[in-house]
């Protein structure tokens, strides 16, 4: 891998040291009268030990900031490959800042933090630490090769596993204050790595020894560095009140996390400039072009995701990052995102997206239930229909097997043949006679009355 100078590291920037914090801000501050970091100490404090040249062999060089640079290197000891970061110059305010570095990652144990295996001071007394090394390349690099919208989304879990971690970052009340694509690296087998927590910052503590931010002034950068000393951050991915100098949370950290977002959906960065000037007056104008713009086709649920942690007002963003995670989870789970206004047509369309299955099912189910009653009702009446019919038939045979007899009877015994008579109404002798008078009547020619 290529050294990016707009990267302090670009392996690593981890995690685990073995002094406390507070011990080792006893070796910051006697490291600003003592270069060695070894001298004047007292000695119930615990700090970076000299360690010597011998059990690291250094190799090449594989990445270089304004502090220091990043050599991959040989752990004599374990026999394993490791990054070293070592700083490169004596300034004791460099060192009180490296050291610094150094112990605010060492306390973030998470998988896409990399952790510190050791730290201490070469022989001339610079300081260093050795930490994991990850093989792989920068996300602004992978976002340049994703030249279509499907291959952008394929990063989103990605960026999801960055956002994970600094919301647990965040639980620990540090904030990153440089979040940008150079700086969250996708390994070769499928890692996701935040690095350089050089301008990180603890909120819960008095934090004496985190730059400061001042109000933007003027540089000769094109925005896609890290301005130190003045802005703390990246002015591409930086918060309104950042880039005015302002006090920072938590959701400084979630605007730069969206306008990564925003950078790999879209393919381009979120505010663009001939001038750093320029670009500052956008973002605290909150000028960002819609992600549509970009790319008609970005579903309306990211979009409303990246709009609201790029909110101009820090309150309408996600509180943390762990907030923005869980709404991008959901997105990529299929599921209702939080800052998504869904209308009922959209969510019958969702459900019925989501559970085809069971729905192709149900719809079958149903029509094979109408059908089915349909049939049965139909069956149900022709079986009715047939059975009146059948008992009407019955009827008439009776009767007039009773009239046949009445009329049998009539010349021999007309008191008998009366009793056989009597049960019929005379609507009953009408009826028995319907079928007689209707066959007569078809019988007759056409046109004879």
């Amino acid at each position: 891998m290529k050294p990016d100078p707009a990267l302090d590291v670009t392996t690593a920037s981890g995690e685990t040291l073995q002094t406390s914090r507070h011990q080792a801000l006893d070796a910051t501050t006697a490291a600003s009268e003592h270069p060695t970091l070894d001298r004047g100490l007292p000695e119930r404090g615990t700090r970076f030990r000299a360690l010597g040249n011998a059990r690291y062999s250094l190799a090449d060089e594989v990445g270089r900031g304004g502090l220091g640079r990043v050599m991959s290197a040989r752990d004599e000891l374990l026999e394993r490959t490791v990054a070293i970061k070592e700083l490169q110059t004596q300034d004791a305010s460099a060192q009180r800042r490296f050291v610094r570095e150094a112990l605010i990652t060492a306390r973030l144990q998470h998988p896409s933090i990399i952790p510190i295996y050791e730290a201490g001071h070469w022989n001339d007394g610079s300081p260093f630490y050795a930490m994991k090394l990850v093989k792989g390349r920068p996300l602004g690099t992978a976002i340049d090769e994703a030249t279509t919208l499907p291959a952008r989304l394929a990063l989103l879990p990605v960026v999801l596993a960055a956002i994970d971690a600094i919301g647990y970052a965040h639980s620990e009340h540090i904030i990153h204050r440089d979040l940008k694509p150079a700086n969250v690296l996708v390994g070769e087998f499928g890692e996701t790595v935040v690095i350089d927590w050089g301008l990180a910052k603890d909120l819960a503590t008095e934090d004496r020894e985190a730059l400061d931010a001042g109000p933007y002034r003027n540089s000769a950068d094109n925005g896609e560095h890290t301005v130190a000393g003045t802005v703390m951050g990246t002015p591409t991915y930086m918060a309104p009140e950042q880039a005015l100098g302002e006090e920072i949370d938590e959701r400084s950290d979630v605007y730069a996390l969206g306008a990564i977002l925003y950078h790999v959906v879209s393919g381009v960065g979120p505010h663009k400039g001939k001038t750093l000037d320029q670009m500052i007056a956008q973002i605290l104008g909150g000028k960002v072009i819609p992600l549509a713009k970009h790319e008609p086709r970005v579903p309306p649920e990211l979009a409303a995701i990246v709009g609201k942690a790029m909110a101009l007002d820090r309150n309408a963003r996600y509180r943390t990052a762990r907030e923005l995670g869980e709404d991008l989870r959901r997105f990529l789970n299929g599921q209702l995102v939080a800052s998504h206004h869904y209308t009922i047509g959209q969510r019958v369309r969702r459900f019925v997206r989501k559970h085809r299955a069971p729905v192709a099912t149900g719809a079958i189910a149903l029509a094979v239930l109408v059908v089915g009653g349909v049939i049965a009702i139909r069956q149900v009446l022709h079986e009715r229909d047939t059975a009146n019919s059948q008992r009407d038939l019955a009827d008439l045979r009776a009767h007039k097997l009773q009239l046949a007899d009445a009329r049998d009877t009539l010349a021999n015994d007309p008191s008998a043949a009366i009793a056989l008579a009597r049960p019929l109404a005379a609507t009953d002798w009408r009826e028995a006679h319907v079928p007689r008078v209707r066959r007569r009547r078809s019988a007759r020619p056409r046109g004879r009355r």
